[in-house]
Parts: C-alpha cells; structure tokens; sequence
C-alpha cells in the first residue's frame, strides 16, 4: 500500500471518527474545529489544508508528515509512522519484493564469511564451515563466541538471525537469535575467493 493509499485510509477513518463525510466548505470549517478540540493544546489544522487532504482543492504537493501526524493523533495514535505500520500490521501481505539485503545461504560455500551488527553495538564475523553451518570467527559484544559452531538457513538484513543449535566445547547451548526487535545490521557478504 503506497503514501496515497494510506492517506485515503486515514481520511475514511478521521470521517468514521466523527462520523461524517467532509464535502463541502462549511465541513471543512467544522472539521477544523473538531480536530481543535480532540488534539493537543498547539496541534491544529486550518480548513483550507484539510480541503487540500480532501481533495477539495486541488494541489502538486504531498501532504507534510507533520500535517498527518496531527491527524493520526487525532485518532490516538502517536504519530503519522504509528498509523501507517498499524495499517501495514492489518493488511496481512502475503507476497511483495525484498527491499533488504539478503545472502542466500545456499551459495556460501566453506570458507566464504559474512558479518553483521546488530543493537547494541554487536557485530560479528561468522565463517562457513559446510552446508549452512558456520563458526563464528570474530565477535564484539556478543555472548556468542569465537568458535561457536550452530546452523544458519535464512539471512536478511533488517530481521532477525536465527542460529540453530549453538555448540560450544562440545556442548549444545540451543538455540540463539540476534537482533530479535530491530533485525541485524550493515549486512555483508565475502566469499573465500576475494
């Protein structure tokens, strides 16, 4: 769903909010004194940028994110990004093309490395061992440690790394993830050749 999308979904529910359709001049004056009232002290909005929003008068130019953060916080959210992700977190898409940085495990080889960082400041630099098998090579930070061996099968920047079945001297730790909330970092791949 593109900016526009989200804009039309935002007008719908600023309408069902108040439960009114804004279509002619006068709304948009009563519109500008609703959203007066349910918004904080100093966040308001004149009607003739509400028309613009509307489409009521016609503009080239892209609402300002400040102007639909104070309509998002009309509806209770925080900010313009909040509702946005709630929209994105309600539409359940289930196919779309990768923006991140992905390495395809299948094409590590033994010897090739990866490394990545993720918060707070941990960064890592893992080695192929054989199929999706790795050793960690370098560390800051981490409670991983240089020679712990587990298994990787899915790597993207932006998400979380999973690593399977952690050993350590021999001893299986379980299971580790890194960068669980934000996902992992500067994603980089070096295959043994370079």
């Amino acid at each position: 769903m593109k900016q526009d999308c989200y804009i039309e979904s935002l007008r719908r529910d600023i309408e069902d909010k108040f439960n009114h359709s804004f279509k002619s001049a006068s709304d948009f004056d009563r519109l500008e004194a609703l959203i007066k009232n349910h918004s904080d002290s100093h966040d308001t909005l004149n009607a003739s940028t509400l028309k613009r929003i509307w489409g009521y008068s016609k503009t080239s130019s892209a609402p300002r994110r400040t102007t639909l953060t104070i309509l998002a916080k009309v509806l209770g959210f925080r900010d313009w990004e909040s509702y946005v992700d709630k929209k994105k977190a309600e539409e359940k898409i289930e196919s779309g093309f990768i923006q991140n940085r992905v390495v395809n495990i299948s094409d590590i080889v033994p010897g090739d490395t990866i490394s990545f960082k993720w918060n707070p400041d941990r960064i890592i630099l893992l080695r192929c061992i054989d199929n999706e098998l790795f050793e960690v090579a370098e560390q800051e930070n981490s409670s991983l440690r240089p020679g712990d061996r587990f298994r990787i099968f899915y790597i993207r920047e932006g998400y979380p790394i999973y690593c399977k079945n952690v050993i350590r001297n021999q001893i299986n730790l379980g299971d580790y993830i890194a960068g669980e909330k934000t996902g992992i970092l500067d994603l980089k791949y070096q295959p043994k050749s370079e």
